[in-house]
């Protein structure tokens, strides 16, 4: 049998070998949670940099888009006042009623401001007929007949007018005009002037026929 003091001396060994794995153990466990404090705080940090990356992204997804429809509003304003700017010209050259007062008054001022007494413009009369339209046709147009007394040279200059008219690039719109016909009294001798009458047909757009009343 073992005597008392080499029990003791057993106890002691033991105990001290309990307390030495109980250290260690304790140190494993503390290397262990700090190990998984770091494992958890790098992935902490690299989801916290995701997600201020994700903001960058958002943000500047969000300006682009803001840009985008700032330049949209720009293009569609920009459209709009062009498409209203041509819908004017195109109601100028052709006009959507038969009025025909601003006409007559534009070949009035036109033929006063080219007459001269060495080169002569001079409109002498002016018949307007009913507006008709043709079967088939977007449009509508009115007979006119008109006299000129006018030298040569301002008639042919009158002729390019008529040709002109309606073009929506001109920087002078003139409603939409065409010959029909024409008839000239040639000048004698001693005279500066021709006599001649126009066949014009003066165009608007067509307009709805009227519902019969019953």
């Amino acid at each position: 049998m073992p005597t008392p003091g080499e029990e003791l001396k057993g106890f002691i060994a033991r105990a001290f070998s309990t307390s030495r794995l109980f250290f260690y153990g304790s140190i494993l466990l503390v290397v262990l949670i700090i190990t998984l404090g770091y494992l958890g705080f790098a992935n902490l940090e690299r989801e916290r940099q995701e997600i201020e990356k994700n903001k960058e992204t958002i943000v500047d997804l969000s300006v682009e888009l803001q840009n985008l429809q700032k330049r949209f509003n720009e293009e569609k304003q920009k459209y709009q006042k062009e498409s209203e700017e041509l819908g004017a010209k195109v109601d100028f050259v052709l006009p959507p009623s038969e009025e025909l007062t601003p006409l007559v008054r534009f070949l009035e001022d036109y033929t006063n401001k080219n007459h001269s007494s060495l080169n002569p413009m001079f409109l002498s009369n002016l018949n307007l007929g009913n507006s008709q339209t043709d079967e088939g046709k977007t449009y509508s147009y009115m007979p006119a007949d008109l006299n000129l007394n006018i030298s040569l040279p301002n008639f042919y200059k009158f002729l390019e007018m008529i040709e002109d008219s309606g073009d929506l690039e001109s920087n002078n719109l003139t409603r939409l005009m065409e010959v029909e016909k024409v008839g000239i009294t040639f000048p004698k001798k001693d005279e500066s002037t021709a006599d001649i009458s126009l066949g014009l047909n003066i165009f608007n757009q067509k307009i709805p026929e009227k519902a019969s009343s019953l």
